[in-house]
């Protein structure tokens, strides 16, 4: 039940206009250091490649991956990109359509279980990926999937990282968000002003909540987080008079349970890091198939507020 709900706030959360869930944002992605990582990953690749992005979101490496090919080799990559989640990034992505269509999407597909024959692939990445799955069973079906003389490349979560710091923030955040008790207060406010009631106590309580959601906006490090429960509720509270009561409080439900889903994210987000003793321990089965680590294993990248994930790269030499 827990895994089902992970990957319902992750289908929820790829419903939107968003390419990638932490690392940058802009027209490539991802912060600079990560771009220019996967582009030296992408240069040594067999071209033209092969390739499947695992656990792709709205397919912000894919995307990566087809523009580098095109735009520095002058060739377009075969590219397939799976999800657990219900992913359609062709519905709900508007910037990047002409690169969407060129990419085969596949929706719930688990890492776990790949419907691609074997030796499919000459190449499989994955950006925060390989650590959100079952990594024994997922590395099983990579090697199936892979080419004799494949390539392995994966970016993996740093538990010392800052992008796992920013998550543990975050649930602090909402948790203190929880305990303001802001949502129930508003469906009470919503519920009295439907029957013309004039609960000034009840009133005065919820503007105090949203003036304590106010305040922590200003020192948070995700304002819109606050920025999207007062607009909406707000703009829903004002309506009352001319929309239903029901609908009203489905829309206050609604951003209720889009502040969990976030709590499932970055609860899931902590869970999957790990350090680089981990990565090696967890990797190292795929050395006795042949593979061995390109470079520094793993190799740190830093970026914006410092270390950003582990990058572990590894190839199989043909029998």
């Amino acid at each position: 039940m827990a895994d089902q709900s992970v990957e319902c706030a992750w289908t929820h959360y790829w419903q939107s206009d968003r390419l990638a869930s932490c690392g940058g944002a802009g027209e490539r992605q991802y912060q600079i250091a990560i771009v220019r990582h996967w582009h030296r990953v992408f240069a040594r690749l067999e071209t033209p490649p092969r390739l499947l992005d695992l656990c792709c979101g709205n397919g912000a490496l894919a995307i990566l991956a087809g523009r580098y090919y095109l735009e520095r080799r002058g060739i377009a990559a075969a590219i397939d990109a799976v999800d657990r989640a219900r992913i359609d990034p062709e519905r709900w992505l508007t910037q990047q359509r002409t690169w969407i269509r060129q990419i085969r999407f596949h929706g719930a597909m688990a890492a776990e279980s790949l419907t691609f024959p074997n030796a499919t692939f000459t190449a499989i990445i994955g950006q925060y990926a390989l650590e959100y799955t079952d990594i024994d069973r997922t590395l099983a079906e990579c090697v199936r999937v892979l080419t004799p003389d494949g390539q392995l490349a994966f970016v993996i979560h740093a538990r010392e990282g800052c992008v796992v710091a920013r998550a543990l923030a975050q649930q602090a955040e909402i948790a203190t968000i929880r305990a303001l008790d802001y949502f129930a207060l508003a469906q009470k406010l919503a519920q009295a002003i439907a029957s013309g009631s004039g609960d000034t106590a009840l009133k005065l309580a919820f503007e105090a909540r949203c003036d304590a959601l106010r305040a922590l906006e200003t020192r948070s490090l995700e304002p819109g987080m606050y920025q999207n429960i007062l607009g909406v509720i707000q703009h829903a509270l004002a309506h009352l008079s001319d929309c239903p009561l029901a609908l009203v409080r489905d829309k206050i439900t609604e951003v209720e349970q889009g502040l969990n889903y976030h709590a499932l994210r970055t609860e899931a987000l902590a869970r999957a890091a790990r350090t680089a003793e981990e990565i090696r321990q967890q990797l190292s089965p795929l050395g006795r198939l042949g593979f061995r680590p390109l470079g520094e294993w793993p190799e740190a990248i830093e970026g914006e507020g410092g270390l950003i994930g582990w990058s572990a790269i590894l190839t199989r030499a043909r029998a």
